[in-house]
């Protein structure tokens, strides 16, 4: 199932449903199923102002390092994303069992250049992450002409 806001679009996992949860930066929420720890997808069609994917993706490590108990970078991949001058993926972890356990994460952020757009995806599952789920996610992200 495609979704598409904005400039974003991503496939979503067919029997996810959208939540009314969401932050500032994350505006579309998608969760495997109910109750807490489920997997979950969320989607930023307008992640900020940035040149680069690279330099998107600081922004959020940046957050996630100060306030995450566990974060461990596993992988950063620059990838292509349809529709994007730059792309990033960052494989990590977070949490400890101490907390409320260790779970794996993917953010993928897309940018444009010649606007300084960018949007972001975001994934994460109790550790370790899906990697046929989130290459299938990865695959389906295109990012839109600006309209």
């Amino acid at each position: 199932n495609a979704v598409r806001s904005g400039r974003l679009e991503t496939g979503v996992p067919d029997g996810w449903t959208q939540t009314s949860d969401t932050d500032g930066q994350f505006t579309h929420r998608f969760v495997a199923g109910p109750g807490e720890g489920q997997p979950t997808l969320a989607l930023s069609p307008e992640f900020g102002n940035f040149s680069t994917a690279r330099v998107g993706m600081t922004a959020l490590i940046g957050d996630i390092q100060i306030a995450t108990p566990g974060f461990r970078v596993l992988r950063t991949t620059d990838i292509d994303v349809p529709g994007a001058t730059s792309a990033v993926r960052l494989d990590f972890n977070y949490g400890t069992e101490e907390t409320r356990g260790v779970f794996g994460g993917m953010w993928i952020v897309a940018a444009d250049e010649r606007t300084d757009e960018t949007v972001a995806v975001a994934m994460s599952a109790p550790a370790p992450l899906d990697r046929q789920l989130s290459d299938r996610i990865q695959a389906s992200l295109v990012m839109h002409p600006r309209e």
